[in-house]
């Protein structure tokens, strides 16, 4: 929803002010965070979007006491990425600090890096996975939470580190979706360079490297066990 209404907003006569409030766990710890807007193509996550900063974030932990289970699930994929990139086990505070957590740690990389031409590239983790299987799904049949968590098991495999916390925290299960139309969706990343994609992967936790070239094998083979 704040993706939708930030574009809008981006839009609308070249750019209106807008104000998110996130009432998901999705949005508090990450999408209504940075300024970053965009809607889906069927060839891709966000193709079709804008960098267009809030006025302001109007973020309540309260609201998310009537939030389905299966949404916070899928929130917690965001927190876990947040806190792997951190270097620090984000998902284990209490739920009003591990919004501010989160959110806090985002905010500082966007504002560092407003436009992604640099650090911010790292909050990708995960996510070059995620968006092609959401891709390949036609943006239904994998939910975003269920795809970036599969997303981090691939990209700490592939950085050669234990992949206890996602299995344990967000319990993945491998989807059903085209596997060439994934592929291809992979290509088309936003991040890929000549059509080679690349990765953002862990050296450690709190250490992430962006950027990463990956073989093609691997690639392949890591998209195919998701």
């Amino acid at each position: 929803t704040t993706d939708v209404a930030g574009f809008a907003a981006a839009s609308y006569l070249r750019g209106i002010a807008w104000v998110p409030v996130p009432t998901t766990l999705v949005g508090q710890v990450d999408a209504a965070i940075g300024g970053k807007t965009g809607i889906d193509l069927p060839e891709g996550k966000n193709l079709a979007g804008a960098f267009h900063w809030p006025a302001a974030v109007v973020v309540d932990p309260a609201v998310l006491a009537t939030l389905p289970e299966s949404e916070r699930q899928g929130g917690m994929s965001e927190v876990v990425k947040t806190g792997l990139l951190a270097g620090a086990p984000l998902w284990e505070l209490p739920e009003a600090e591990l919004v501010r957590s989160c959110a806090a740690f985002k905010a500082a990389v966007c504002l560092r890096d407003p436009e992604e031409r640099g650090e911010r590239a790292i909050l990708n983790l995960g996510h070059t996975f995620a968006h092609a299987l959401e891709a390949a799904g036609g943006y239904g049949a994998v939910t975003h939470g269920r795809a970036v968590a599969l997303g981090l098991l691939a990209a700490l495999r592939l950085s050669g580190l234990d992949t206890a916390v996602v299995e344990e925290v967000l319990r993945p299960e491998p989807v059903r979706v085209d596997r060439e139309r994934a592929w291809a969706a992979l290509a088309r990343d936003k991040k890929a360079v000549g059509g080679a994609p690349r990765l953002v992967l862990l050296d450690a936790p709190g250490r992430p490297r962006a950027g990463a070239e990956v073989p093609e094998a691997d690639l392949r083979q890591a998209l195919d066990a998701l």
